[in-house]
């Protein structure tokens, strides 16, 4: 997931004229134990990945995001949310 943010920021980069590469930091890490001290985040994004805890990890990834983020920082969440289908009777 590193290689595909660092391609898809030399991207933005290559077009958009006023966006630098250094301008976002790519870090390995832990949604349960995020290595970054507490309030230093301006924006924080998950995409696709809080669906998969169950509840106590993710009150405890909820509260991880919470403590990185500056006052008044910003937290974007994208999940799915599929609809049960129904089968055809047969």
């Amino acid at each position: 997931m590193r290689e595909a943010a660092r391609k898809n920021l030399a991207e933005a980069a290559a077009k958009n004229p006023w966006f630098r590469e250094e301008f976002v930091e790519i870090r390995e890490g832990d949604a349960l134990d995020i290595a970054v001290e507490d309030g230093k985040v301006g924006v924080a994004v998950q995409n696709c990945l809080f669906n998969i805890f169950e509840a106590d990890e993710l009150e405890q990834a909820l509260a991880e995001t919470y403590r990185v983020l500056r006052p008044h920082g910003r937290f974007v969440l994208s999940d799915p949310v599929a609809l049960p289908t129904r089968c055809p009777s047969t």
